[in-house]
């Protein structure tokens, strides 16, 4: 019998899943404790505050009575040596256990190295089920490569759709979703620019430094980043990788509105030049206030010690785990052309802390738009959030949309397994900068549904600008497929006055979110029941969470 144990142990009848709801894995969990088939263990792996920690316990209440009392629900700290973690299930198998829940197995000295005893072992020679979970998340994902590699059904949580998310905290608001991010709490981690910084140094970048410093002994990827850099160079690096992608969208709509603003006297002011000058708007923004707002924020150019190839690596794992989505981008399916591909962050959260961030510090500052009346920046800056904002639900409403139907598949064109293709498309078209901020094409139907979203609740004709050009759907049908429907996805009601129909954009999500499983799912059907029956009440899909008695 063991004793002075370096890990704590939970008395089953003590758990208690603090979440009303459950998320919509917690099915995927339940199927592995019940396949008597499976040599696997089961890894749920994703970042901080994703709901990992819940989603062990609800599994283990799930159970019926009898296998609950096989079970066994233990958690790991720094002091933990992963040589006790097998002797102590070993010899609780012995005893009749057959169901390991283990928390913070990443802090588990020698587990990335040991890791294939508790499938080839334990699951393969025992029938025992183990589900194993820790804040590190890389450090889960790394074994899979090596020592893991085919001995590990992972549960992936650091994605969460903007329906999951609105049913399980009780929230239909696009906003408070767009806010939070995919994170389950309270307090919202994301709140403000320093909140979201400690998030991404906890969650990201120290789980990647902790998870690489502890595979070096393995050498799944040598030689590993942590032995030719060091720490605050890598630190340096990952930050950087993820700060540039709300940076982009916050200084695209800054350039992009001040192009669009009456701002003479603030330009002349900036460039020395005359009132009858002839100059570009948009190459004194380039050259000045974009120059100007990044002195302000202290934004640089990105320079580093690390490598190309090994920014390229670090983009890779942000990847693995699940902070980056990367979107094929097609312009003609029946030329097989292609774009630069999308790279999306699946936190909205990240982003809309950058901009508040963005927005605070110009208000405190006049001298990025000198001659401008305070009004004047205050109305701009308004309308920079709003633009910025709406690139901001562009991006996770293409995400949800593409995580929905591709349902594991490629999102490729030419991939068989795959109905739907999701993305964005942009494209010059007979000279004239087309767009659709969200192209959906069934591919078994050659099929193309069209949609522009807007962070809005008011109707405006400009919104349906690119959906009433011509050339563009002209072009669309010619190198894709029949155009079925041409949508606004706003914040106001659905509507269909003209062949142009607006929907709101949380009842869509939402519609698709529940419907989107079936074999015979349509975008049609979603269009359809919306415009008839108005509005969504509520998220019918995985609903409240009941353990089994």
């Amino acid at each position: 019998m063991m004793s002075n144990l370096n890990f704590e142990i939970t008395d089953i009848g003590d758990i208690r899943a603090s979440f009303p709801h459950t998320r919509d894995c917690l099915k995927e969990l339940k199927k592995y404790l019940y396949n008597e088939s499976t040599s696997k263990v089961c890894v749920l792996y994703g970042l901080r505050r994703t709901g990992k920690t819940v989603l062990l316990k609800q599994s283990l209440l799930s159970l019926n009575n009898e296998d609950r009392q096989k079970s066994v629900f233990l958690t790991c700290n720094s002091n933990t040596d992963f040589y006790d973690v097998l002797y102590f299930i070993k010899e609780r198998i012995g005893n009749g256990k057959k169901y390991f829940f283990i928390d913070e197995i990443t802090y588990a000295k020698n587990f990335q190295n040991l890791a294939e005893v508790l499938s080839d072992n334990f699951v393969s020679n025992y029938n025992a089920r183990i589900v194993l979970t820790g804040t590190d998340s890389l450090g889960l994902s790394i074994p899979s490569h090596s020592n893991l590699y085919d001995r590990a059904e992972f549960i992936h949580t650091t994605y969460m759709s903007f329906p999951e998310f609105s049913k399980i905290m009780n929230n239909n608001s696009i906003d408070f979703y767009m806010k939070h991010g995919n994170t389950l709490s309270e307090a919202n981690p994301f709140e403000d620019y320093n909140s979201a910084n400690e998030y991404i140094e906890t969650s990201i970048v120290a789980n990647m430094i902790y998870s690489l410093q502890k595979s070096e002994g393995i050498r799944s990827y040598p030689p590993a980043l942590t032995e030719l850099y060091t720490n605050d160079e890598l630190e340096n690096a990952i930050q950087r990788i993820i700060n540039q992608y709300p940076q982009v969208i916050t200084m695209r709509a800054l350039r992009k509105q001040f192009d669009l603003s009456p701002f003479e006297n603030a330009v002349n002011a900036l460039t020395k030049r005359k009132k009858n000058d002839l100059f570009r708007k948009s190459d004194v923004l380039g050259d000045k206030v974009t120059e100007n707002v990044k002195q302000l924020l202290k934004i640089e150019d990105f320079k580093t010690s690390v490598s190309q190839q090994h920014l390229n690596d670090i983009k890779d794992f942000l990847k693995e785990m699940d902070v980056i989505l990367t979107v094929p981008v097609v312009t003609s399916y029946i030329n097989q052309e292609t774009d630069v591909n999308m790279e999306i962050i699946t936190h909205p959260g990240m982003y809309h802390a950058n901009l508040l961030y963005t927005i605070d510090e110009l208000r405190k500052n006049d001298n990025w738009l000198p001659n401008a009346t305070k009004k004047q920046r205050e109305s701009l800056l308004k309308a920079v959030y709003e633009c910025a904002a709406g690139k901001i639900l562009e991006n996770f409403i293409i995400t949800d949309v593409f995580k929905m139907l591709s349902n594991g598949n490629t999102n490729s064109l030419y991939d068989e397994k795959s109905r739907w293709y999701v993305s964005k498309f942009s494209h010059n078209v007979q000279g004239v900068f087309e767009e659709a901020d969200l192209l959906i094409f069934d591919k078994q139907k050659k099929e193309v549904y069209l949609f522009e979203i807007k962070h809005s609740p008011e109707n405006h004709e400009n919104q349906e600008k690119h959906l009433k050009s011509k050339s563009f759907i002209e072009y669309i049908e010619n190198n894709f497929g029949s155009v079925k429907e041409k949508v606004v996805l706003y914040s106001g009601k659905n509507d269909s006055q003209s062949d142009i129909k607006r929907l709101n954009i949380s009842d869509f999500l939402k519609h698709m979110y529940d419907n989107c499983q079936n074999k015979d799912y349509s975008v049609e059907n979603t269009i359809q029941d919306l415009i008839t029956r108005k509005k969504i009440s509520q998220v019918r899909r995985a609903d409240y969470y009941e353990p089994e008695r």
